[in-house]
């Protein structure tokens, strides 16, 4: 009978650690639908990808250069998503990278979307990954983004304070600059 109690015991003792850690799913999928995802990421290119031709960043959003976003939509795509407590999202999204092989470099960052008229309200990015293949991209991607959206310091997958390739972007040199919705480069003296 002892061991029948025992042996119940851990059995409930993993049952309760397995419901307690379950995994929040964070697929876009659970809060938007897909033209909802393929709405907000045409709204949100003119900060991810390269410049069309003759834009610049002042013009980079006029109907001009839609042509060129829309054909860019298919090599963009949302990973995961996690509600914030202000209505906004944490998101994680990939796009290609620049690279002899298949790479592809993973964007985590926090937005606010109007969903009936897609007006993004607030955009900020957080980190960059180095470009990576699969499935090293996915595994740091996701590692980074739920420590993140847990509120944990990301300050040791920073390039200068890491061995391994996690976060690229911000570094000594680069960082975010939420009200110009764009990467700064910091020139010596602002170090």
């Amino acid at each position: 009978m002892k061991k029948y109690i025992i042996l119940l015991s851990v059995l409930f003792s993993g049952l309760m650690a397995c419901n307690s850690e379950k995994e929040v799913d964070l697929s876009p999928e659970q809060h938007w639908s897909a033209e909802q995802q393929d709405s907000v990421m045409l709204r949100i290119l003119p900060y991810l990808a390269k410049l069309p031709r003759k834009a610049t960043h002042e013009t980079k959003f006029e109907p001009q250069f839609q042509e060129y976003y829309d054909g860019l939509l298919p090599d963009f795509k949302f990973r995961a998503l996690s509600p914030t407590n202000d209505g906004a999202f944490y998101f994680l999204m990939d796009r290609p990278a620049p690279s002899l092989y298949a790479k592809r470099i993973a964007v985590a960052g926090k937005l606010k979307v109007d969903l009936e008229t897609y007006k993004i309200e607030e955009y900020e990015e957080v980190f960059w990954t180095f470009k990576l293949k699969e499935p090293v991209l996915t595994e740091r991607s996701m590692f980074l983004f739920k420590e993140l959206i847990a509120g944990k310091a990301l300050d040791a997958y920073l390039p200068m304070n890491s061995e391994e390739e996690y976060i690229e972007f911000p570094d000594l040199h680069n960082v975010y600059n939420a009200e110009a919705r764009n990467w700064e480069f910091l020139h010596a003296e602002e170090q």
